[in-house]
């Protein structure tokens, strides 16, 4: 959830697991079946994507680590993997 966490709306599938972060019609999109993705593009206005835009925004703090933690996690994932495998 790297999009919300700096304050992007996001558009995804409500089988993905980060669609429990996502609070629908308020920081993003969340669709059920695939074929409603187009309509739901369409559906987006400068009206909306400013409204998601704003609550994703202030919301952004609750959806975990900053982007600098994130990357240090991964850091940490990537070298003990690759400590593993030598």
């Amino acid at each position: 959830m790297e999009a919300l966490s700096i304050g992007l709306p996001v558009i995804l599938a409500k089988w993905n697991a980060g669609s429990e972060q996502v609070e629908h019609h308020e920081t993003g999109l969340i669709y059920s079946d695939v074929r409603d993705m187009p309509t739901m593009l369409k559906s987006m206005n400068t009206d909306m994507a400013l409204r998601l835009s704003k609550k994703a925004y202030a919301k952004r703090n609750q959806y975990g680590l900053s982007i600098e933690d994130h990357i240090t996690t991964l850091e940490s994932i990537y070298y003990n993997i690759s400590v593993r495998r030598n």
